[in-house]
């Protein structure tokens, strides 16, 4: 994939680059038909850059003999299953794989992974080199030289920390042995002297002041910044309440662990060679540079290729590390803890003294920045799901901007400021159609069409090129294709952006939820079209019990299956397949008479098992019409309990485990999701989109609530990562491959149409049953609609997903 990029060099050029969004462990991009580098200048003059600009990489012999192993084994597996939809599969995997292998004995160029411009017409590239460590340049557009190159590891070797404890780190971490040691029962002892005394004296230990102004109230009022070294920890502390030795001891023990714990990972990572191939550039100037390590950032000097490390603060890995420049310094995350929890440092860039720091809005992911170009004092954040923040130096609270774009929580925006941070604009981070502008100072938005995304089919491979974008105080300019095109912003329609909706309170059921969200605009105007995407569903709380304690035909999970008199157990390609759970419709219709179910009767849903002797996830059964199946079994048949065939795998249902029997109550997703396709086609307007994602949030509830990981009965299910489950079932039934190919028919209307036949019946997640799908994930039971209300489940898809 490849991610266009537009980059103001001066008063005059534009420098026009396609950069390698591909991740770090992926091999260098060989295919470079949809690359480019050119410098546009005003008189519309071009200079071709893409040589100066990429690196030289070298054909991979072994890399490509490993590649023609793998076709040969696909083309073996191709053979065996000749005539089956996985021969489809088999074939198109081993041409791949013969075009990567031939791919791989050229020699080619690697792209830049990110770019910063650190002068009048010099840039700075960072590129990811599979299995080596990344790689920095400081190129002079304007003479054609590369002024330096190193790697990361050299980069790494000349600002490490010195090593070694200190004695100040060995007497506090023994004064912290004797302090908890006079603790055992949640509560300072009379052995501790001077509980007290002893803290301030650890504390007095650990401070170390910075030179940053210490009367400053967003700092006062904070945690300061931990130092932290590789083998060496010394975080400063404020010093401890008198009032409350044992909260401030507790406090600091954390605090001590945890800062422990960094250092300790980053020792073992530094130790295993793979630190180097972690180095990020967050932000960078002229002569300083601001980096991610993986367990810290590092504030560094950088003088023709000479590194000496300013400053440093600890901080988790993070999916996102965003940070911009300021006239003065750099504005960056800084993650807490493992619980998701960050804060933005704003620090000086002569040594990385604190000149602000906010803290996080709950555990609000931030995943893109952007800075004025030159530097002012604002920086922008944007958070997944289209809120923008704009920080400016001395402000204890960042400036919301307006929702101008209609995202998913978990879409990324991408963002660019103009000079002075006057105007802000925003696009969707992937697939764009539409770009966002803010004017802060007139409180006035508009909106312009992107270019679509351009997709390729090359040599047997979809490669996608994103288009980008930029401002300046007159004009938006968009980089599509290596076309650069200029909007003057006179000729825009500016308008009052639409005032949000008003907050949408969960109410006692989600129906009650919705009708009240419905009466007021935005949705009001679209309220019946929002009525008719609703589905009930019913939330299955299990509680462990043994399975001869379970009335015959009630609702459950694991055991023995309660079926009629000779009904056969089921079997996919001849084995015997997983008893997976039975409800009682009874106990649903008690609950919940508007799910459309029967109002009685037993479904019994049985799962496939894989290689491993388990319920399938990973394995062909799961786009095999054989590998889930759902029996329907009336209230007036009669039933039994029925032992498992002899020639079962494992096991499973054998009846002396310990089983679950279920407990039904209302909850669970409701609404599609703003990204699912049937919404998409909706074109709900930027204010309507804003107000049903906090509608859906208010229905369905957070990916944190209980029912969004519970096993339910109908409604929506609950996204890990794609609303396609719909797609994927109607791929199933049409006996398609998941490829590139039909996943291109998925955007096609006739087919979006058809696959919302398909609804969830059921979705299985990881709990008290004993369930396990992939790394945290859930089985989803699709059925079609029409199927529904009869309970003739004649064809139904196990899909599973994970993280």
């Amino acid at each position: 994939m490849f991610k266009e990029s537009l980059h103001r060099l001066s008063d005059s050029s534009w420098l026009a680059i396609t950069l390698d969004a591909s991740q770090d462990h992926e091999p260098p991009t060989r295919n470079l038909k949809l690359a480019y580098a050119t410098l546009h200048m005003t008189s519309d003059s071009k200079r071709d850059l893409l040589e100066l600009l990429s690196l030289p990489v070298e054909a991979d012999p072994k890399a490509a003999k490993d590649a023609e192993q793998i076709a040969v084994g696909q083309r073996n597996m191709a053979d065996q299953t000749a005539g089956t939809k996985s021969e489809v599969r088999y074939r198109k995997s081993e041409r791949n794989y013969a075009v990567k292998a031939q791919a791989l004995r050229k020699p080619t160029r690697r792209l830049p992974q990110s770019v910063h411009v650190v002068g009048w017409m010099r840039v700075l590239c960072v590129y990811w080199v599979h299995q080596r460590p990344s790689c920095f340049r400081l190129i002079d557009i304007d003479s054609d030289q590369v002024l330096w190159s190193i790697n990361g590891a050299g980069i790494l070797a000349q600002i490490a920390a010195p090593g070694g404890a200190t004695k100040s780190s060995t007497a506090a971490t023994r004064l912290i042995g004797k302090l908890l040691g006079g603790m055992g029962k949640g509560h300072l002892s009379e052995s501790s002297q001077r509980p007290s005394e002893q803290l301030d004296e650890l504390a007095r230990m650990f401070h170390k002041p910075t030179t940053a102004a210490a009367d400053h109230p967003a700092v006062a009022r904070s945690a300061p910044v931990c130092q932290l070294n590789v083998e060496q920890t010394t975080p400063s502390l404020p010093n401890s309440p008198r009032t409350a030795p044992r909260r401030a001891l507790d406090g600091l023990a954390t605090h001590v662990h945890e800062a422990s714990e960094l250092a300790k990972l980053q020792k073992e990572l530094l130790a295993s060679g793979n630190a180097p191939r972690k180095l990020r550039l967050l932000s960078s100037s002229e002569d300083r540079m601001l980096l991610d390590s993986g367990f810290e950032k590092i504030l560094a000097s950088c003088q023709n290729g000479k590194f000496q490390a300013l400053a440093r603060w600890p901080s988790y890995y993070g999916s996102w590390p965003v940070a911009a420049r300021t006239a003065g310094g750099f504005i960056f995350q800084r993650d807490i803890d493992k619980n998701d929890r960050h804060e933005l440092l704003h620090v000086r860039a002569n040594d990385g003294a604190v000149l602000d720091l906010w803290p996080s809005k709950g555990r609000q992911t931030l995943c893109s920045a952007a800075d004025a170009t030159p530097p002012a004092d604002s920086v922008a954040f944007a958070a997944l799901g289209g809120q923008v923040l704009l920080h400016q130096t001395g402000l204890e609270r960042p400036l919301t901007v307006p929702k101008l774009l209609g995202l998913d929580n978990y879409d990324p925006l991408d963002l660019a400021l103009a000079p002075g941070a006057a105007l802000i604009a925003m696009s969707r981070g992937y697939d764009a159609s539409t770009l966002a502008l803010y004017d802060r100072d007139r409180a006035l938005a508009t909106q312009i069409c992107l270019p679509a995304t351009e997709i390729l089919e090359v040599d047997g491979e979809r490669q996608v090129r994103s288009p980008g974008f930029s401002l300046t105080e007159q004009s938006v300019w968009v980089l599509a294709a290596g076309q650069l095109s200029e909007t003057p912003l006179a000729a825009l329609d500016w308008q009052a952006p639409s005032p949000p909706a008003p907050p949408i309170k969960r109410r006692k059921t989600p129906a009650l939820t919705l009708e009240a969200a419905l009466k007021h605009e935005p949705l009001a105007s679209i309220a019946d079209q929002i009525r008719s995407w609703f589905r009930p569903g019913v939330v299955l709380a299990a509680r462990p019990v043994r399975d001869h304690r379970c009335p015959v035909g009630g609702s459950k999970a694991g055991g023995h299956p309660d079926l009629p008199p000779g009904t056969p157990w089921p079997r996919c390609q001849g084995q015997p397949m997983a008893f997976m759970l039975q409800i009682n419709l009874a106990d649903i219709a008690v609950v919940d008479a508007t799910v459309g179910l029967p109002a009685e009767g037993l479904l019994s849903v049985f799962l496939a098992f894989d290689d491993t002797q388990m319920p399938s996830f990973y394995s062909d059964a799961n786009s095999s019409p054989e590998g889930c199946r759902v029996i329907y079994t009336a209230s007036t048949a009669t039933l039994h309990r029925t032992p498992p065939p002899v020639d079962m795998p494992n096991e499973t249902g054998d009846g002396k485990s310990v089983v679950s029997t279920y407990t039904a109550r209302h909850g669970g997703p409701m609404l599609p999701e703003l990204s699912n396709d049937r919404v998409q086609r909706a074109q709900l307007t930027p204010a309507q989109a804003n107000a049903y994602r906090d509608l859906v949030t208010a229905v369905n509830g957070d990916d944190e609530s209980l029912q969004h990981w519970a096993t339910r009965l109908g409604g929506y299910p609950a996204v890990l990562q794609n609303d396609d489950f719909h797609l994927q079932a109607e791929t199933h039934a049409r006996s398609r491959p998941l490829d590139d190919n039909t996943y291109a028919q998925w955007t096609d209307p006739t087919f979006q149409q058809s696959a919302q036949a398909w609804r969830q019946l059921l979705q299985l997640a990881e709990g008290k049953e004993g369930w396990t799908w992939g790394d945290a994930g859930l089985m989803h039971v699709m059925v079609r609609e029409d199927n529904w209300t009869d309970g003739e489940f004649t064809l139904a898809w196990g899909i599973g997903v994970c993280h």
